[in-house]
């Protein structure tokens, strides 16, 4: 079984993985519907392949990135 877990960081850390308040989800879609809406409130632009459902190494699917300002936004999945 997967679990997908949505990463938002919008404030430069030293320590991405220590954020509080994940948001989990048992299915992909669910948390690709979760970004997708929070990135149209915040007037966020979303990143041109987020239909290609195509995980990285680190089995993160990255949904927006400004590699400027440090902001990222991802799933990352996890087998249980």
């Amino acid at each position: 079984m997967n679990i997908y877990i949505v990463r938002i960081f919008l404030l430069k850390t030293d320590q991405p993985l220590t954020v509080e308040n994940l948001k989990v989800f048992s299915e992909f879609e669910l948390a690709k519907k979760y970004i997708s809406d929070f990135c149209d409130k915040n007037k966020f632009k979303l990143k041109g392949n987020v239909d290609d459902n195509i995980f990285n190494e680190n089995s993160r699917y990255y949904m927006y990135e400004d590699f400027i300002e440090e902001q990222f936004i991802w799933i990352e999945k996890n087998e249980l």
